[in-house]
């Protein structure tokens, strides 16, 4: 693609204000032809970021209204059609122009090839899958017959919607290690535990084996129970983040705060150029509050060099003919769906999630 890139000067015509640059959502090349630019959205928001007037509107080639400088950046893609962006400002206003020229000279530079790599991860558990997860509806029955062998049991998991459906009498969340030493007049020949669904199953443990310190005789349900949901999107996030020089998620996603190179976005033209200028490989984190932004990034980096998109998920699954023991009372185990489906149904031997990417090819973990 390198050897495509083309920066010209270009006239044209359009309807600019003094002080205005105009960001074309095409132009016409002379030599080219038309030049699409997806990109266009990045480069307004960037201008109106450090407190310039700019607009997206349409600039034409043939005299007319006002005449415009057109600092023109396009590339071939790899079925040979042009792609780039552009900015224009009037002939006269001199200030605008050299506005207009660093813009597309700094936009230049983010123009390569890419990979993007997106996660593909189940969302948290909600209040409507409080009431209907299978997952969630088999761990109360286990609460239930706990308590009713004279039990209290211990709620492994932070609070909300899910643990508020697992709280009936002779229960007691425990959100942290810390929430352990606190734990008082309690029985220590008459507890038990449960994870609480949505709650990674790694953390559980080290806050199980807390409680095993303190009170030997804890009992808890049997791994079969337990829920992968949370692990396995907590995996494909690092994963993802692992194999990527740039990571992009919506402002409501916590997996991957703690990453030095990634970027909280309320919204996809918040993409800097400074952050993609030597990026080849980019990851995005899907987040519940903005799912439609992974389809809006990878639409506006599609305008700035070629790309390949590729999703990568991390399944935890039980063996072929491995069945969970059923203990009696306990609602069957039906086909999950919602946060648990895709085959995330625990099982009495784990075998190693399996990180596969959209073409199927996949690597033991």
């Amino acid at each position: 693609m390198n050897r495509s890139v083309e920066r010209r000067r270009l006239h044209a015509y359009g309807n600019a204000e003094p002080g205005e640059v105009i960001v074309p959502k095409g132009f016409v090349h002379p030599r080219r032809g038309p030049v699409r630019s997806v990109a266009a959205p990045l480069l307004v928001e960037n201008l109106r970021r450090h407190g310039h007037r700019a607009r997206i509107a349409d600039v034409r080639a043939e005299p007319g209204e006002t005449e415009l400088a057109l600092f023109a950046v396009s590339y071939l893609d790899l079925r040979g059609k042009a792609t780039g962006f552009a900015t224009a400002a009037c002939t006269t206003d001199e200030t605008a122009i050299a506005r207009a020229e660093n813009t597309a000279e700094q936009w230049s530079h983010t123009l390569r090839t890419r990979r993007i790599l997106v996660a593909t991860v189940t969302t948290p558990c909600t209040d409507a899958c409080a009431l209907t997860c299978p997952m969630v509806l088999r761990t109360r029955a286990r609460v239930r017959r706990f308590t009713e062998r004279g039990d209290t049991v211990l709620l492994i998991g932070k609070a909300g919607a899910v643990a508020a459906r697992l709280r009936i009498r002779d229960t007691v969340p425990v959100e942290s290690s810390a929430d352990v030493d606190v734990l008082e007049r309690l029985d220590p020949d008459r507890i038990s535990f449960v994870i609480v669904p949505g709650t990674p199953v790694e953390d559980a443990f080290d806050i199980a084996a807390a409680l095993r310190q303190r009170f030997p005789q804890l009992r808890g349900q049997h791994p079969d129970e337990f829920c992968y949901a949370a692990s396995d999107r907590r995996e494909a996030v690092r994963s993802v983040a692992a194999a990527s020089e740039l990571l992009f998620t919506g402002a409501d996603a916590q997996e991957v705060t703690a990453t030095d190179h990634a970027h909280l976005l309320d919204r996809a033209t918040d993409m800097r150029p400074e952050w993609l200028t030597s990026a080849t490989t980019i990851g995005i984190v899907p987040s519940c509050g903005a799912p439609e932004l992974p389809t809006e990034i990878i639409e506006l980096l599609s305008g700035l060099g070629p790309i390949a998109v590729a999703h990568r998920r991390v399944t935890t699954t039980k063996p072929d003919g491995v069945q969970a023991a059923e203990p009696p009372g306990l609602p069957s185990s039906t086909p999950a769906t919602g946060c648990h489906a895709r085959g995330r149904t625990p099982a009495r031997r784990a075998v190693p999630a399996r990180c596969e990417d959209s073409r199927g090819k996949s690597s033991r973990r």
